[in-house]
């Protein structure tokens, strides 16, 4: 079957084309992106090791001076002597800080409780307040919704 309208299929060609373009740019847009994004997440990734390297090394310093003291601890450590006057003074004095410890958890609990007892007057105070502010408030902002509620009913005899 013959084309009978050449210009018809030059026109489809041309929007093929178009379509093939578009398409390629597309991907071009998207891979573009990934490498975009690629060469984030290596940066991201670079930063985290470098900071990890930056705490391990810091951790080394630290281990180094740790061993410098347990060494000067070690040595004189294996100096001393302890005796058993010594061992029974060290013994009287940890009674007298487990008696002192004890009288501030009592001194922490009567602290405590006497927070308790301003935190519930404070409550109370507060709900107070608004119940005397709330009738006043709604008056001066132009009361309830009906003069029955702003006003007392009205006797006659």
């Amino acid at each position: 079957m013959a084309d009978s309208s050449p210009g018809v299929s030059q026109q489809a060609a041309e929007i093929n084309l178009q379509n093939i373009k578009t398409l390629l740019d597309r991907f071009v847009g998207l891979m573009a992106q990934g490498a975009e994004d690629n060469q984030e997440d290596s940066r991201a990734w670079s930063a985290l090791k470098l900071r990890h390297a930056n705490n391990a090394a810091t951790i080394d310093h630290m281990v180094d001076a740790g061993l410098v003291a347990a060494q000067a601890t070690a040595a004189t450590e294996n100096q001393q002597t302890v005796s058993p006057a010594g061992t029974a003074a060290s013994e009287t004095a940890k009674g007298a800080v487990a008696d002192a410890g004890a009288g501030i958890a009592t001194a922490n609990q009567a602290i405590a409780d006497s927070l308790a007892a301003f935190q519930t007057a404070i409550l109370g105070a507060v709900a107070d307040l608004k119940a005397a502010l709330v009738a006043p408030i709604v008056t001066s902002v132009g009361g309830a919704s009906t003069p029955s509620q702003t006003k007392p009913p009205t006797t006659t005899a």
